[in-house]
């Protein structure tokens, strides 16, 4: 069964590219006026609208991309740092546990339960 997800997937992806290309290409075709932007500090040089469109495109493509990476490499170190606290502390309930005698789990419990009331 999962070869057929596999499968349709890589069909799915094949015609999005298709579908991305031919409509890069048409986008080219009917945008062939040349127009030359005027930005504050420069100007470029004349290209037509459908190249200015694409290169906005996959210069926005780029920098979502970063910011993404970043967001997710600081979500994925927070993530660790708190695993490693975590594992830290159960060491140590680990470690109490084991040291402490069988008899004062008793006397503590009942020393919290009174000291709560």
């Amino acid at each position: 069964m999962s070869q057929v997800f596999r499968w349709l997937k890589s069909l799915g992806l094949f015609a999005l590219v298709i579908a991305s290309v031919l409509i890069g290409v048409l986008l080219f075709l009917h945008n062939d006026q040349v127009i030359a932007l005027d930005l504050i500090l420069f100007s470029t040089p004349p290209a037509a609208i459908a190249v200015w469109l694409l290169v906005f495109f996959f210069v926005g493509l780029a920098v979502g991309a970063s910011v993404s990476i970043v967001a997710y490499l600081w979500i994925r170190g927070r993530t660790w740092g708190l695993r490693r606290k975590v594992r830290k502390l159960e060491d140590q309930v680990a470690s109490k546990t084991s040291t402490e005698p069988v008899g004062d789990s008793n006397k503590n419990s009942s020393a919290s339960l009174t000291s709560q009331v």
